[in-house]
């Protein structure tokens, strides 16, 4: 799922890998949530 190789490209594939990491954490909480009430 690596984009091409661009000016940052290094810096914006860590950047959507911390979203995606983010996203999971944030559904995990929201699933969490949701059991807890």
């Amino acid at each position: 799922m690596s984009i091409g190789i661009t000016i940052n490209g290094k810096l914006r594939g860590e950047l959507q890998v911390e979203k995606n990491i983010t996203k999971e954490n944030l559904f995990l909480l929201a699933r969490e949530k949701v059991a807890k009430w």
